[in-house]
């Protein structure tokens, strides 16, 4: 790699070895600074020759159990290839050096939504209803089209780009969950996810239905974008199984007095504890108050 296409440090030393720095020259990509760091390796930001900016996650395979790297590795980068859409993250580029996969994709340069909700609070709902609805098509698409649950549904895993449109990402647990020739949904006996986001099936560790769970974490996110606090007492697990149950009196108790009763309805759609009475996501995009609210949003300004 020349000496122009050296990363810039800002603090953090970036060190590549001569394959990966040649196969980055020879790819075009110049890479920058680090934008942060996860359990498997790092995210940078880069910039390729026609001068597009985008994000390069470094997954370090040495760091990854076995089961990891032949279970849940193939269907990250499987639906990372197959996504699609506007708003889920798009992949430019996979490649695999020296014992890491490198993953260059779509940058999002307005952060996630746990960080936007941290820095404006408070927001206005029809931002809020904005961002998730466009979220709920990009899970819709994963749904629908490609019979995959996200089983990370979380506002971290909700960025925002250049433009402030939300799109979904993160697809390490991904997994096809429905057989497209007998119509039939195929259960989850993996128990991940983020604990606030978690449905009630997954909390008691019981086979579920991974799209309904999904639903179930849209809903805790939308509870956060309207309350800015978690709905349940998700640091206490028999607690909160205690306030889910009390379904719908507890999760009634809990939303805001000027909450219009067309949102609480939306929401009590997806706290629905009985899997196989909550909304599905197709439901809930299609909500015409969510639809209106979402219309009238302003964008925030640069």
């Amino acid at each position: 790699m020349s000496s122009s296409s050296q990363p810039s440090t800002t603090g953090d030393v970036l060190e590549f070895d001569s394959k990966i720095s040649a196969l980055f020259n020879h790819k075009g990509y110049k890479i920058m600074n680090k934008l942060g760091q996860g359990a498997y390796g790092k995210v940078y930001k880069a910039m390729d020759s026609s001068g597009r900016v985008s994000a390069v996650k470094v997954m370090d395979l040495s760091l990854m159990s076995e089961n990891f790297r032949n279970k849940f590795l193939p269907r990250e980068l499987s639906t990372l290839i197959e996504c699609r859409h506007e708003n889920l993250i798009q992949v430019w580029d996979i490649f695999r050096a020296s014992n890491k996969i490198f993953i260059f994709m779509e940058f999002a340069g307005n952060g996630d939504l746990a960080g936007y909700l941290k820095k404006h609070n408070p927001m206005e709902d029809s931002l809020s209803c904005l961002w998730f609805l466009q979220t709920s098509r990009g899970l819709s698409f994963l749904h629908e089209r490609m019979l995959s649950a996200h089983r990370d549904i979380k506002l971290d895993n909700m960025l925002l780009d250049g433009q402030y449109v939300a799109k979904l990402t993160d697809f390490g647990f991904a997994k096809p969950s429905a057989e497209k020739e007998r119509r039939q949904v195929l259960l989850s006996r993996t128990f991940c996810g983020t604990s606030p986001y978690k449905a009630p099936q997954v909390l008691a560790r019981k086979p579920y239905n991974g799209f309904k769970a999904d639903v179930w974490s849209m809903g805790v996110s939308l509870f956060l974008l309207f309350h800015r606090q978690f709905p349940f007492c998700w640091k206490d697990r028999p607690e909160q199984l205690r306030q889910i149950a009390d379904y719908p009196d507890y999760i009634r108790s809990r939303y805001r007095q000027d909450l219009p009763e067309d949102a609480k309805t939306l929401l009590d759609g997806m706290f629905n504890p009985d899997e196989k009475a909550r909304s599905w996501i197709k439901t809930i995009r299609n909500n015409k108050w969510l639809l209106n609210m979402s219309s009238t949003a302003i964008l925030p300004t640069q």
